[in-house]
């Protein structure tokens, strides 16, 4: 053990959730509170999954005649970190006077330790950033988060998605005023 220095010198300062939140927290100031980027805590899958689907009758048929089924343990994975903790977290954003529309544009986890931390990217982004698309992208570091948001941020893909959704909500403003525009002249009437 001698033979290895250690450094205590925190690099990595900010888990990234933090780092990411920083960074898209522009999108609210760029675009005049048109759009806004949110980091959220996040519960589903993060990556591709099977979904069965049963039938009633089959659901039924479970119930009276349970299957079992022969499962392979591979002993690595009782190896290595042992936690439960998950910290997952979604990035999407929101556009004013749509309430109901979200635009999830990644997800990202990790375990009890920050990094590496683990992307999945939408697949439109992935590709515009020159990421080659796959389930998740792993990431070593704060500095590698970093310039994963930033070139995200300055992404066409983006750019041109933020100039969409800013001039849905100037519609969706236009109509709300027209419409209250509308009501008042009726009253008056």
């Amino acid at each position: 053990m001698d033979a290895f220095k250690f450094s205590f010198d925190l690099v990595d300062k900010y888990p990234p959730e933090h780092v990411i939140k920083e960074a898209v927290s522009k999108i609210k100031e760029q675009t005049n509170g048109y759009v806004e980027a949110h980091v959220e805590p996040y519960t589903g899958h993060v990556s591709s999954y099977t979904k069965t689907v049963k039938s009633s009758l089959n659901a039924i048929a479970d119930v009276f005649l349970p299957q079992s089924e022969e499962v392979t343990v591979d002993i690595q994975e009782e190896l290595g970190e042992l936690t439960k903790e998950k910290n997952k977290y979604e990035v999407y954003l929101s556009v004013k006077g749509l309430p109901y529309y979200k635009y999830r544009m990644m997800i990202f986890y990790y375990g009890a330790i920050s990094y590496p931390v683990s992307f999945v990217l939408n697949s439109q982004i992935a590709e515009s950033c020159g990421y080659p698309y796959s389930e998740e992208e792993d990431f070593d570091s704060m500095k590698q988060v970093e310039d994963m948001i930033h070139k995200v941020l300055d992404s066409i893909y983006l750019y041109r998605l933020l100039q969409s959704l800013i001039n849905e909500a100037i519609r969706a403003e236009n109509k709300s005023a027209a419409e209250t525009s509308d009501t008042n002249k009726t009253d008056n009437n």
